[in-house]
């Protein structure tokens, strides 16, 4: 039996393992991947992609070839019981993204392993994992090859991405806590012949059920539907999204001509089937030193096309935490923030979808006419379209009510200033050559950015304070820190401000992150906001990235507990001058 060792074991090459695998290789941690299946799989499955995800992407580099293969839909059609149609308008948002990419989740994917690969490592497919043990700080992996030959992996840690079903968690004796949905569904990718708007995605609401119309870019659209008459074969359902029976178009036809008030011709049907669903979630996304992420940790229905998007968003927010803990960056502590940050937003999401499919599924004509009546009474108001925009997009996600945010957020910001746990905005900036460049291409690089605010023009005054702030942060943290100085207007050639420049040349940073002269802020690698503190003094700075950081480790492998809080060598002195 063979035997092999890696950082991390990815068990699941769907989209979750993928974004993993990807996050894992452009921090430098060495991973491996492997999935059962021998080839990829051919159906169409998720499609959706929304703004925070595709920010998401931004920050691994992808999203422009996401772009490309995709569908941009700027909005929603919202019909209920054949009335005029509600729209929901999405290019208000302010994301680099404001629309839905609509692209099924093989291509997502095709990209997602294009660029893995183009990392070194490639998806070993044909295997299946079998069993593990943990002891002595490895997770021992028994996998099985498609012909049969057995091996171990031994691992630091273990990601389970490895779908609803997950062998992980059944190893673990993790209980998958929730219910089965008591509805099925029929789904189809077809061509579609009538009038129907090809640039938006429609919903409709009706006596007969519900109804939902997803354009793909060749022109088919995808066609969800669940037609109360043909409830038949709940009692097959499996833990799901599953099939649960075969479809003819026939049936799926009578299901639309019910539901849809207009004529459409379903035909050529690509994918059809039956399938049902359930809503289910662990308890802990950790067990040891084995993670579990999308499908693995929680199961929802399709409303809202969320699925796929909290999966790629688990993986991005775990695996820089372990790169950052495997390459002594971080503290063994930062896992412990996957859990507090990424349950309750699966939480979250098995309530939103739960209550959007409830909402478009009311039955009885006076029940439906005060669902209509309220729906159509709240949707014009601009607070009520802003939450729907922000919750459909995923931009509304942020992580400042767990613990460590609460403690690091910090008063006397502005009302409108981004705090720690807030999902950070992108901006346009310049670096010292005049160049553009955004400020997701900046968090990139596999570090924290620590962003330094200062106006040229009171840098006269306080200049002295900065350096020595870039100074003591070099000095403590390395290069598990990048720093920019973000100045209002150019840098003259004389002014030296310790690290590189960038200008906020559309003073973003003041308008759109509420931070001015003397802020300082620490971006994680996440797109988040770590912390956002005011003043150039050290002491303050250091302590806040004790949590974050950590302490660098003495030639004799001793690790100082005061290292990133204590006062810097010569400061006193460099003070006194």
């Amino acid at each position: 039996m063979s035997e092999s060792t890696t950082d991390v074991l990815v068990v699941g090459a769907g989209p979750t393992g993928l974004m993993a695998a990807n996050e894992l290789a452009r921090h430098g941690v060495a991973c491996r991947i492997i999935d059962t299946a021998p080839v990829p799989p051919t159906q169409s499955r998720a499609l959706a992609v929304h703004a925070r995800t595709m920010e998401t992407l931004d920050l691994l580099g992808v999203a422009d070839a996401v772009l490309e293969r995709g569908l941009r839909v700027p909005g929603i059609g919202v019909r209920l019981d054949g009335a005029p149609s509600l729209h929901l308008d999405l290019l208000s948002l302010p994301t680099r993204f404001p629309f839905v990419v609509i692209l099924p989740q093989t291509e997502t994917m095709a990209v997602l392993e294009s660029r893995l690969t183009a990392s070194g490592v490639s998806v070993e497919r044909g295997v299946e994992w079998l069993d593990f043990v943990e002891q002595h700080g490895w997770v021992t992996s028994r996998v099985r090859s498609a012909g049969g030959a057995l091996s171990v992996i031994h691992s630091r840690y273990l990601i389970a991405a490895d779908g609803a079903h997950s062998p992980v968690r059944h190893a673990l004796g993790l209980p998958f806590v929730g219910a089965a949905d008591d509805l099925v569904a029929h789904l189809a990718d077809v061509t579609i012949d009538g009038d129907v708007d090809r640039n938006r995605l429609h919903i409709y609401s009706g006596a007969r059920g519900f109804a939902l119309l997803v354009p793909f870019r060749d022109g088919t659209m995808r066609v969800v539907a669940i037609d109360f008459a043909d409830q038949r074969a709940v009692h097959t359902v499996e833990l799901g999204p599953s099939d649960t029976g075969a479809l003819e178009l026939d049936e799926l036809q009578a299901t639309i001509d019910a539901i849809v008030p207009m004529r459409l011709t379903l035909r050529e049907p690509r994918w059809i089937t039956r399938f049902g669903a359930h809503h289910r979630q662990v308890r802990s996304y950790r067990a040891g030193r084995v993670f579990l992420a999308g499908d693995a940790a929680h199961v929802h229905n399709p409303a809202g096309g969320q699925g796929m998007n909290t999966g790629l968003q688990d993986a991005c927010n775990l695996a820089w935490k372990l790169a950052f803990v495997l390459r002594g960056r971080a503290p063994h502590a930062l896992l412990d923030t996957y859990q507090s940050e990424r349950r309750p937003v699966g939480a979250h999401v098995l309530r939103l979808t739960e209550r959007m499919l409830r909402v478009m599924l009311v039955r009885g004509r006076v029940m439906r006419t005060v669902r209509d009546l309220i729906v159509r009474a709240a949707f014009p108001l601009g607070s009520v379209r802003r939450a729907m925009r922000y919750t459909l997009s995923g931009l509304d996600i942020d992580y400042r009510d767990t613990v460590r945010a609460r403690r690091d957020r910090t008063r006397g910001l502005g009302a409108h200033a981004v705090q720690a746990g807030d999902r950070l905005p992108d901006v346009r900036l310049e670096n010292a050559r005049r160049d553009a460049i955004r400020l997701y291409e900046v968090l990139r690089a596999p570090a924290y950015t620590m962003c330094i605010v200062a106006s040229l023009a009171k840098l006269v005054r306080d200049r002295r304070g900065l350096l020595e702030l870039v100074r003591t942060v070099n000095q403590r943290c390395g290069d598990a820190v990048q720093i920019f100085v973000v100045l209002d207007t150019g840098i003259p050639d004389s002014m030296s401000v310790g690290a590189p420049p960038l200008v906020d040349v559309q003073r973003e940073f003041r308008t759109v992150l509420g931070a001015d002269h003397g802020s300082v802020l620490l971006l994680r690698p996440d797109g988040y906001v770590a912390f956002h503190r005011r003043g150039f003094e050290p002491k303050p700075i250091m302590a806040a990235l004790a949590s974050w950081v950590s302490p660098p480790v003495a030639a004799n492998g001793s690790v100082s507990r005061d290292a990133l809080t204590r006062e810097p060598a010569g400061a006193a002195r460099e003070s006194a001058r």
